[in-house]
């Protein structure tokens, strides 16, 4: 997630929020500050439904003891190629800890 696109929890929302008239599902928790939340939306013009899916990183910056979130918002034309992407950044990291473990030994 690029800092570019990230959105600190001190900083003001682009426009008004409004009050959430509903929560999100809960797709997946780590239990270590990250997770994926599937959010149904209406559309302000025509109240058609659709959804979007967020994904939130929490942390405290060293020497900090303030929580700050890392929050990007995906429609459904991105959700796959993301998902692609992580996997191959998860694959990559993978094998390059494997080689170093297969270098100690």
């Amino acid at each position: 997630m690029a800092d570019s696109n990230a959105q600190r929890v001190d900083e003001p929302a682009a426009e008004p929020q409004e009050p959430f008239s509903n929560k999100p599902v809960v797709l997946a928790d780590t239990g270590h500050g990250t997770r994926v939340k599937l959010w149904n939306n209406k559309n302000k013009a025509d109240g058609s439904e659709f959804q979007t899916v967020s994904i939130e990183r929490s942390f405290k910056r060293q020497g900090s003891e303030q929580w700050e979130t890392q929050k990007v918002n995906l429609n459904a034309d991105d959700l796959l190629a993301v998902a692609r992407g992580l996997e191959k950044g998860h694959d990559t990291i993978v094998e390059k800890q494997a080689g170093k473990q297969g270098q100690k030994s």
